[in-house]
């Protein structure tokens, strides 16, 4: 019996040592640049775990691209347990599976495949992570080609559990792919990692599907222009992918204003005024174009001091903006600058000077002269200037809007409507906000159908003014006025009923005031019940009606 136990022993340890020796000395080279890692979400949580390969020695790795979606961070671990942290993704591929990212380090790397693809029946091998200490044989079953020059695999690999993302190698020790299971059958699969290593940074990277929903920060590509591109994409990304872009841009292009701007204007907005200041402070010595960095800076102060007030950041004022804007026309003179420092008068409430800024600007022909009108009508506005000379400035912008910028044009039309409101144009008043609207894509609030309604009752257009309102009620249906005013135009036309309705609804979302019960005694008498019309204005002159007893004695007898 201890016979056969010797026997069985020594027949597993002979199997334990072919398999060791039916793998290439490669394999432990490979291993070294072997990693595994974490993914975490926007709270710090995990969120996946995968493995991949170095494959150059400056940190850059590929790996299986899925657990990296809806990641916001991802820390790496090489063979020999050090942490690191994915400072930047080059590129990924959610239907191919496939990433390509960087760490700050440098690394071990595994030799890629670069010569013929392999054949059918070729020996391969899955080289797990040292921490695992497990490696798989295999071998191809089939190769096809996409992109016309890549390779993708499906194979037989005898252990496939926890070795997913881990790379796939022949006998030289090059690696081909990276493995990728299935849960449908039992072969497994690799895409070529040289189509995962040429994943780069490139110009419409910012709307690849993947790295939309990968909120690790991108790296830039190497030229200027596409990096100014994906800069601008990035704009509204979250996990301070736009940040951290910024930062990168100025170190790879300093002496372009970009990404100084981007990163002050973010520190800015994140209450981090000195840093800002600091930061185009360096733009003003470092870039090449100093008009354009004064102009930035000034642009900065100037938002900054519109939004928060002037005492927000005590260095940053308009006399500062003045000041920058002075420098850069100065250096370059230039109609935008022109324009910025008619909009820093105007903030300064010197509107004479203004618009005599704003009107010397309509000789240049590569401005936008609708916007200067525009600007024009406000400074009459500010000026109290009669209302025809604030119209003809309007209408002055109106006719030179350009058919490709539309929607610029929509505060030129809600102006113009409101100035025909107060002359008394009302139709007009109507045809401009409903134009205003149009060009707005319906995206308006409560207060704009509101003053639509109140043009359109004045003016007799009354199936649009009760579709307005109706409108106010549907997007704020906790404003007492909406249903009151309602009730009054559905009492007008004589619809008893539906002004009930609206009455009675005024009354429940404000049950302590009288307007309410005041238009529902009203519509009651109108109806013929004043009986109830009665006990309903005595309750409106509990609740503070001062009129009660004028409108009984006029419209409840």
């Amino acid at each position: 019996m201890q016979n056969t136990r010797i026997l069985i022993i020594s027949l597993l340890f002979i199997a334990a040592y072919t398999t060791a020796i039916a793998q290439p000395s490669a394999v432990k080279n490979v291993q070294k640049a072997v990693l595994s890692f974490v993914t975490y979400d926007s709270e710090g949580k995990e969120l996946a775990s995968g493995n991949g390969v170095f494959i150059s020695t400056d940190g850059e790795a590929v790996a299986t691209c899925k657990p990296f979606i809806g990641a916001y961070k991802a820390v790496v671990t090489d063979h020999s347990g050090k942490q690191m942290e994915v400072s930047r993704i080059c590129g990924a591929n959610e239907v191919h599976n496939v990433i390509h990212f960087k760490v700050d380090a440098k690394t071990p790397a595994a030799t890629l495949l670069n010569t013929t693809t392999p054949q059918q029946g070729a020996k391969v091998y899955c080289v797990g992570p040292e921490s695992i200490g497990k490696t798989s044989n295999g071998a191809i079953k089939k190769t096809e080609t996409f992109m016309d020059k890549y390779a993708y695999y499906i194979m037989k690999i005898d252990e496939q559990a926890d070795l997913e993302g881990c790379p796939i190698i022949n006998e030289q020790g090059q690696v081909l792919g990276l493995l990728q299971t299935s849960n449908s059958t039992a072969d497994a699969y690799a895409t070529d990692v040289r189509y995962a290593q040429s994943l780069m940074p490139q110009a419409l990277s910012a709307t690849n599907t993947a790295l939309l929903q990968i909120h690790i920060p991108m790296q830039l590509p190497s030229d200027q222009q596409n990096a100014q591109i994906i800069m601008m994409m990035l704009s509204s990304s979250k996990g301070g992918k736009y940040e951290a872009a910024a930062n990168d841009f100025m170190k790879a292009f300093p002496d372009a204003v970009d990404g100084y701007s981007i990163s002050a204007t973010i520190a800015a907005a994140n209450k981090d005024f000195n840093k800002a200041d600091n930061i185009m402070q360096q733009a003003l010595k470092r870039t090449s174009d100093k008009a354009l960095a004064n102009y930035e800076y000034s642009k900065l102060v100037y938002n900054i001091s519109l939004a928060l007030q002037e005492n927000s950041y005590a260095p940053w004022t308009f006399d500062k903006a003045m000041e920058l804007i002075k420098n850069a026309e100065r250096l370059s003179p230039a109609s935008i600058y022109k324009n910025h420092e008619a909009n820093i008068l105007f903030s300064q409430k010197k509107y004479i000077e203004a618009y005599s800024t704003f009107q010397s600007l309509l000789e240049n022909k590569d401005i936008n002269k609708a916007e200067i009108y525009y600007s024009s009508a406000r400074c009459k506005q500010a000026l109290q200037a009669p209302k025809e000379e604030i119209l003809a400035l309007l209408d002055s912008a109106i006719s030179h809007v350009d058919t490709l910028s539309v929607t610029s044009s929509a505060p030129y039309f809600l102006m113009r409507g409101q100035y025909y409101d107060e002359m008394q144009k009302y139709k007009e008043a109507v045809i401009d906000y409903t134009r205003y609207l149009i060009i707005m894509q319906y995206k308006v609030n409560d207060n704009f159908y509101y003053l639509r309604f109140l043009a359109a009752n004045k003016c007799r257009m009354y199936p649009q003014a009760l579709s307005d309102i109706t409108s106010c009620i549907a997007i704020n249906p906790k404003e007492p006025l909406y249903p009151a005013e309602k009730a009054q135009l559905e009492l007008k036309l004589g619809k008893f009923k539906e002004a009930e309705a609206s009455a009675n609804y005024c009354i429940q979302i404000n049950p302590e005031g009288y307007t309410g019960y005041t238009l529902l005694a009203l519509i009651q008498a109108k109806s013929g019940n004043k009986t109830e019309a009665h006990k309903t204005m005595q309750k409106a002159k509990e609740l503070g009606e001062p009129n009660a007893d004028t409108y009984t004695e006029k419209y409840l007898k």
